[in-house]
């Protein structure tokens, strides 16, 4: 249970310190062409069709690319007080239950009930990879997005609507006795342990009622609390600002990471973030990389939790430049149609970078001996223009 907690923690805290690190330096463009330009590669590998969306396998270099994804019969199911196939001890009886359990869009299996019934969904997707010299004059959007869906379906009966409430229950149940896991006996069942288990009792109530709130109001612990936030902060700002900070700074960031909450860990480190402002220092990735700092960096001189700190941090195009080698990089470059040090494409203020429709035939709503809703044909049409910061969409 220290453990998850643990993780959960530093988790929190690296979402906040990125959201952190984007507000005071955001994105370079050059880098996010980059990840586009790989992130469009990966789309090639999709189906590719002709413009009327006939598979097929291209032999020659298109400006613009025509990609099919579909998908058939996606559900979910709640069954109450269903079989366990593994109670089956045949494992040929295991395999055939679960093929016989699949909907294949013209047989449902007997016995299944549906929270959302089976999805035809098909998506067309026109990808313009250069829509400067494509020949359209800006005409022709640089992502076409088509979205057809068939039905989408969501019910609820009685035992399924009792038994999420019990499932929703059960959780807040393990959420509520994971602070006190650290006091429960190592027992699995009650007769010949009451002894331990009115002990484990008075001990929970004891450690996180009693003592806990005799604690809070304690001043000698509101001094050891203050005095470790301080020295929290002046560790972070160490760290930020030192390439080597040495073992003392990451012992102290580490205690107090151990004890301190959320909260006031966030509190310390905004605070400290405040501070090298304050007094001007420069923050590690802006100060220059010279040889020295290369060198102690790869003998491994101090620092080595916040060098593998700043490593896992890095962004995808510089995780990209400092593993490969130029000849590597430059056939990657190549494979994927990308110039380095090149700057991005500036597009008119009237070019629809990103067209999206959506089309739904029919939404359908049920709780069982409640209500029935029915809507047919929904649409939805989105123009995006970047260059302008506008945006335009439509729904009918």
């Amino acid at each position: 249970a220290k453990k998850n907690a643990a993780e959960v923690k530093q988790k929190t805290l690296a979402r906040l310190e990125e959201a952190r690190k984007n507000r005071r330096k955001p994105p370079d463009p050059a880098q996010d062409s980059f990840a586009e330009k790989m992130i469009t590669q990966v789309i090639k590998n999709l189906q590719t069709t002709t413009e009327n969306w006939i598979p097929t396998i291209h032999r020659d270099v298109v400006k613009i690319f025509h990609k099919l994804v579909l998908l058939d019969n996606l559900a979910v199911y709640w069954n109450s007080g269903s079989e366990l196939f593994s109670d089956l001890s045949d494992k040929h009886e295991i395999r055939r239950k679960l093929l016989a359990t699949i909907h294949n869009g013209s047989n449902q299996p007997e016995g299944y009930k549906y929270i959302l019934k089976p999805i035809r969904m098909q998506a067309k997707l026109k990808l313009n990879q250069k829509p400067e010299s494509d020949g359209t004059n800006w005409k022709t959007p640089k992502i076409d997005l088509s979205i057809d869906m068939e039905t989408l379906a969501l019910a609820i009966g009685k035992f399924q609507y009792q038994d999420i409430l019990l499932f929703l229950e059960a959780q807040e149940r393990f959420n509520l006795a994971t602070q006190y896991l650290k006091y429960r006996p190592h027992l699995n069942e009650y007769r010949g342990h009451y002894k331990e288990w009115w002990h484990f009792a008075y001990t929970a109530i004891l450690e996180e009622k009693v003592r806990r709130r005799r604690n809070n109001w304690s001043w000698p612990r509101m001094r050891a609390h203050r005095q470790l936030v301080r020295a929290y902060r002046d560790a972070w700002l160490k760290q930020q600002t030192t390439r080597n900070p040495g073992s003392e700074v990451t012992d102290v960031i580490k205690k107090a990471e151990d004890q301190l909450d959320v909260f006031n860990v966030n509190v310390a480190r905004q605070q400290a973030e405040m501070d090298i402002d304050r007094q001007g220092l420069k923050r590690v990735e802006d100060q220059p990389q010279g040889w020295l700092a290369w060198g102690a960096s790869w003998l491994g001189v101090g620092g080595g939790d916040e060098h593998s700190d700043a490593k896992k941090s890095k962004d995808f195009a510089t995780q990209f430049n400092e593993a490969m080698t130029p000849a590597e990089k430059e056939k990657l470059f190549e494979a994927i149609d990308y110039q380095e040090n090149m700057p991005p494409t500036n597009y008119p203020k009237e070019f629809v970078e990103n067209k999206l429709d959506f089309r739904l035939k029919q939404v359908a709503v049920a709780v069982d001996g409640a209500i029935e809703l029915n809507l047919l044909e929904l649409r939805a049409h989105l123009e995006q223009r970047p260059s302008a910061n506008a945006m335009k969409y439509v729904i009918l």
